[in-house]
């Protein structure tokens, strides 16, 4: 498959954003429109929250079942989105469709710039990191030192959450916009 972000598109809100999923093929070749070769296309719904935007999307098993996730960012409104088995996902859909709805806590200060994923924890179960290099950080005199929060995938629950529910966070205790 080839997933990619549309930051800019406006289909639900302006620059809300949308992320295309193209299922593979054994030979591709040839061209085609973006909504025509879409097995899949997921839509942000925050006016300039630009799903997609920057961080690469992270394709792995938050969950442990064995079926492959996905996560996303819209880093300008500050979410992150999470859906468990990505491979049931078809035709158009929008953000509301998450199951799991992370958000920043305060200013978004572009939580979700970044997205890694892998077993942080050593618990044999991906995890999610989220990157946000433009935060002030908690106690920091930095300015904008940054930080990642780590988020287990072990605990994430269908629903939503916020920073708070980070595992863990890294902190850059200089003006270096980490994360």
């Amino acid at each position: 498959e080839i997933i990619a972000g549309a930051p800019f598109e406006d289909e639900l809100a302006g620059n809300a954003g949308c992320v295309h999923i193209v299922a593979g093929s054994a030979t591709p070749s040839g061209e085609a429109s973006a909504s025509f070769a879409n097995s899949a296309r997921i839509c942000g719904a925050e006016a300039g929250g630009r799903l997609g935007w920057n961080a690469i999307p992270q394709v792995a098993d938050f969950d442990g079942d064995g079926a492959v996730d996905l996560a996303l960012s819209a880093p300008t409104a500050g979410i992150v989105y999470v859906w468990f088995d990505v491979t049931a996902l078809t035709g158009d859909t929008d953000v509301s469709t998450a199951d799991v709805t992370i958000t920043a806590a305060a200013t978004p200060a572009l939580f979700g710039y970044a997205l890694s994923s892998g077993d942080h924890d050593g618990d044999g179960i991906d995890d999610l990191a989220v990157g946000v290099p433009d935060s002030s950080g908690a106690g920091s005199t930095a300015d904008e030192p940054g930080e990642v929060y780590i988020f287990s995938g072990a605990s994430m629950a269908t629903g939503a959450a916020s920073e708070a529910d980070a595992q863990s966070v890294i902190q850059s205790t200089s003006d270096d916009g980490f994360g």
